[in-house]
């Protein structure tokens, strides 16, 4: 009888012990799939001066369906979540943060965040609770960078080869002083040499003397052009070896990366066209170096030609031309052709086949002429076959008369001498003389 009671209750808890389990991994993947619909996106670093306030741009992506968002933000701490913003609950909020941290924007999905009076650097993340947040999820914070020195300028930025380049620039100091040096720096991993100094030319490395000069009049500029870019380098600006946007931004540099495909004309317009109606077509092309701008040539003559600057940041700008092309149809599947010279002579081309349909007096031209080719065409076999027929009769006839005087000739050699009367008589019959009806003995026969 103990037996028949223990059994059960043996299997009860291995069922049970399943359930759960189960019921764990489906609570666990439903927790995975839930936390994978989040996402956050805010930049990596912000560079602020002490004392002033800093916006940190943020936003999120929640589960569909999830309208009950309540952003936190957090501090990073290694043994701790660190409150500095809560939407719900601001007495959970570090007391030193209070008051001075606030969320702006007005999209449902913004997160960014203001603090007022920023002193130290610190990192902070968003998130909505200590498991969902941007850290936990995707190993993401910001650095927020208190400096008196603030430089900003594009990460990245491409370059012809052999051509220049300029790096836009611009620098900001809490309290300014004209007579600072301006020096751009090479970034490598032992040693940084530098590549411009404004005061200071003779230290500048031996490869880049002559080729490094700034551009721009605005007081705080430190936009740097480089002539004759021949590899892929890295460099940064500053006004010290120690006060420089690596050491004061947050290892802030820039990447010039040297290539000829990105630069490469672009024709657009070019497409079916008909005779005599006129068209614009468009050549653009990219370049990295504003003062110095490539120039665009057609090889189509005798057309009206405009030509547009355009800057689309980032140090990148665009020289379009426009050509007010009139189709003619004597140019139908020949090459349109744009080149782009850049500074240093260097040349790049890009070409499309025109297509264009000819007018409708031209299709009239052509279908009469087509027309009237084919009526001579067909009159000349016409006339072949007549002069044929007509030659291959004649030869037929000719052949008759000779075989009939052949075989006459034959009949007079083998019949009686009275062949010539009889025949003499029988013409004269034929054309109905009446000497024939006299009597037998008035015509001596």
């Amino acid at each position: 009888m103990q037996n028949e009671v223990i059994m059960p209750q043996r299997e009860m808890n291995c069922s049970e012990w399943e359930r759960r389990f189960i019921l764990f991994i489906f609570q666990g993947w439903i927790s995975l799939s839930f936390c994978e619909d989040w996402s956050f996106t805010f930049p990596e670093s912000i560079t602020v001066f002490t004392g002033s306030s800093v916006t940190i741009p943020c936003t999120f992506t929640s589960p569909k369906g999830y309208s009950d968002v309540h952003i936190i933000w957090y501090t990073y701490n290694v043994f701790s979540y660190i409150q500095v913003f809560n939407s719900k609950d601001p007495s959970a909020v570090l007391p030193k943060y209070r008051g001075r941290t606030f969320l702006v924007g007005n999209d449902t999905n913004s997160c960014s965040l203001r603090i007022d009076g920023v002193i130290e650097n610190k990192y902070f993340y968003p998130g909505i609770n200590d498991n969902i947040n941007s850290l936990k999820l995707q190993r993401k914070k910001v650095f927020v960078i208190i400096s008196d020195w603030i430089f900003v300028f594009p990460k990245f930025i491409q370059a012809l080869n052999g051509s220049c380049v300029e790096i836009p620039c611009s620098f900001t100091y809490k309290k300014h002083n004209d007579d600072s040096n301006l020096i751009w720096f090479g970034y490598h991993l032992t040693h940084y040499p530098q590549i411009f100094n404004k005061r200071n030319p003779t230290f500048v490395e031996s490869d880049y003397k002559g080729h490094t000069s700034l551009v721009g009049n605005r007081p705080n500029s430190c936009s740097l052009r480089i002539d004759n870019v021949q590899h892929n380098e890295q460099y940064f600006p500053g006004i010290s070896s120690y006060l420089n946007s690596y050491t004061l931004n947050n290892q802030k540099i820039i990447r010039v990366k040297v290539t000829d495909s990105v630069f490469i004309p672009l024709i657009k317009g070019a497409d079916y066209m008909q005779e005599g109606k006129t068209v614009s077509i468009f050549c653009t092309v990219l370049h990295t170096c504003s003062s110095s701008p490539p120039s665009l040539e057609w090889n189509k003559a005798g057309h009206p030609i405009s030509v547009r600057h355009e800057d689309i940041s980032g140090g990148y700008w665009t020289v379009q031309s426009e050509i007010r092309y009139s189709p003619s149809y004597q140019d139908h599947n020949t090459s349109l052709e744009c080149t782009a010279t850049f500074q240093n002579g260097k040349q790049l081309h890009q070409n499309t086949i025109l297509h264009i349909r000819p007018s409708c007096q031209y299709t009239l031209i052509f279908g009469v002429t087509g027309a009237t080719c084919f009526a001579m065409f067909l009159l000349n076999i016409c006339l072949c076959w007549r002069l044929r027929k007509s030659r291959g009769a004649a030869h037929r006839n000719e052949d008759s008369s000779k075989y009939d005087a052949t075989y006459a000739d034959l009949q007079k050699k083998d019949i009686d001498p009275d062949y010539d009367e009889m025949t003499r008589i029988y013409h004269q019959v034929d054309a109905g003389e009446t000497n024939f009806k006299k009597p037998a003995q008035q015509r001596n026969i």
